[in-house]
């Protein structure tokens, strides 16, 4: 049976303040511009590639009891 576990990590969510000169102007609200422009911040980046490592194991579990289950 799947397991989805549930991690929280301050660097992937949470209210973001809209910085001065943000390029995000296609988005109306300002908590989303303010949180895209976050998105491509070192910081977040750091926190997701933390979060992909730690998965990888459980990931890989997945596909391949995935491939065994639909070679029947």
């Amino acid at each position: 049976m799947p397991c989805i576990d549930y991690r929280w990590e301050k660097r992937l969510g949470g209210f973001r303040k809209l910085l001065p000169g943000s390029p995000d102007t296609a988005l109306r609200n300002e908590s989303f511009r303010a949180y895209v422009g976050y998105l491509r911040s070192e910081d977040f980046a750091a926190a997701a590639a933390e979060l992909v490592v730690l998965r990888r194991p459980r990931v890989n579990v997945g596909l391949v009891a995935l491939r065994l289950l639909t070679k029947r």
